[in-house]
């Protein structure tokens, strides 16, 4: 049985982690005098000594040390493979041969395969110092592997919610079409759109808006198979890339609407925020390879121009990508673009329509209708641009139920009843 020695150094803090020394030795008394050098520089240890190949293996697996120290000859054993074995389980720990006698070509072989440093037993000064060096540069190096884990977290993942962010989507993607081309099967890319997310961000706030958000991070991966990939593109956007489709497509349409149902299920599962009680409603647009795009640019474009027509379609569904949806999400991004700039233009006009009584002869109020002039297509009507407008952000709907914050008047925040229809 392996035996632990445990001595502190003097004078040190309760809470202070003991340096975990694996120590492959067959004789005690070397064990037991490289303690008492460690305990006369007054560091803190727990030595567990292992003399045969078994234990040393089996003391690799079990347990997790800071240093290992090893004799090059054992009875049954050598310092080389130990150190082969080592660096096969616990790579960044630091290898010491603590050894009787180390030729020149040893040392070199030793140190070629990954060895730490070697001190010989007969200068013993040598091992506080080659262990305190040791070990400072392991954790050197684990500070630099902590670093860029976190350079690659930050750069590759989605603060909010912890997936994929646009970056790594865009490479996974590029990788699920090489192998999708070699395997010659269909991918798919779903975008995917929270239906009236501004409403939550607008009615109980951001923080609100991002448990929600956090909450689809959460669901969405269950519904999922393993080797799928769901990612946030941004705001309430994400893209869920399936790969390994069949290769005749109403097969993978048939695929991919049984995982679309199977996500709207549970992200309909109520769900309280903020004292209130949510349910997650979606818009899906989806591109197949190869019907719908020949690379990841394509197929994102044309997933999220479906998407859009789903939303046209009064939301809550899914629609796959077709070519005319193309000509559709061009007209659109010229139009929002000059809906950016109509109220500066002065091409947003309120039109009274009178409200009469009963009779028909008495007028009892007005109701005020938004209207667009455009300077190429004329006037258009109010069901082409008030949906747009509010998913632009440039109208909100008021407490009253009235629409607000984006007329041309004095007063921005005086409100009136707008009609959404042509008339």
């Amino acid at each position: 049985m392996p035996r632990k020695i445990r001595y502190g150094r003097a004078g040190a803090g309760v809470n202070e982690a003991p340096i975990r020394v694996l120590c492959l030795e067959d004789s005690e008394a070397d064990a037991e005098l490289a303690q008492a050098i460690f305990r006369e520089a007054g560091l803190e240890c727990v030595i567990t000594r292992v003399e045969t190949r078994e234990a040393y293996l089996a003391a690799l697996e079990a347990g997790s040390f800071d240093l290992i120290l090893s004799d090059h000859t054992l009875p049954s054993y050598d310092g080389l493979s130990a150190l082969a074995a080592a660096k096969e389980r616990q790579p960044e720990v630091p290898f010491i041969f603590f050894s009787g006698s180390l030729d020149e070509e040893v040392v070199i072989e030793s140190m070629r395969n990954g060895a730490t440093d070697y001190v010989l037993k007969h200068r013993l000064s040598r091992l506080v110092p080659a262990a305190q060096r040791a070990l400072k540069e392991a954790e050197s190096r684990a500070a630099h592997r902590r670093s860029e884990a976190s350079l690659h977290r930050l750069a590759f993942y989605d603060e909010l919610t912890g997936l994929p962010n646009r970056a790594l989507l865009e490479d996974r993607l590029r990788a699920g079409l090489a192998r999708t081309r070699r395997a010659g099967s269909s991918l798919a890319v779903l975008f995917l759109d929270l239906d009236h997310f501004k409403l939550v961000n607008d009615s109980l706030g951001h923080p609100a808006g991002d448990q929600l958000l956090r909450e689809v991070a959460y669901r969405l991966p269950k519904c999922l198979r393993e080797g799928d990939t769901i990612g946030r593109w941004g705001g309430d956007e994400f893209i869920i890339l399936l790969a390994d489709l069949p290769e005749e497509q109403r097969a993978a349409q048939a695929a991919v609407r049984a995982v679309i149902e199977k996500i709207q299920r549970d992200l309909a599962k109520p769900l309280a925020v903020d004292g209130e009680e949510i349910q997650i409603f979606t818009s899906f647009g989806v591109a197949f390879y190869p019907w719908s795009g020949k690379n990841a640019t394509e197929l994102v474009k044309n997933a999220d121009a479906a998407m859009y027509q789903a939303k046209a379609l009064g939301r809550n569904t899914h629609r796959f990508f077709v070519k005319h949806m193309q000509k559709r999400a061009r007209a659109r991004l010229f139009l929002e673009n000059d809906l950016r700039r109509a109220l500066q233009r002065g091409e947003l006009r309120l039109h009274y329509q009178p409200q009469v009584d009963e009779t028909g002869e008495k007028i009892i109020g007005a109701e005020a209708l938004l209207r667009w002039k455009h300077p190429k297509q004329g006037w258009i009507p109010p069901a082409q641009f008030i949906r747009m407008a509010e998913e632009m952000g440039q109208m909100r709907h008021s407490e009253a139920g009235c629409w607000k914050g984006w007329l041309p008047r004095s007063n921005p925040g005086e409100r009136c009843s707008l009609s959404r229809t042509s008339s």
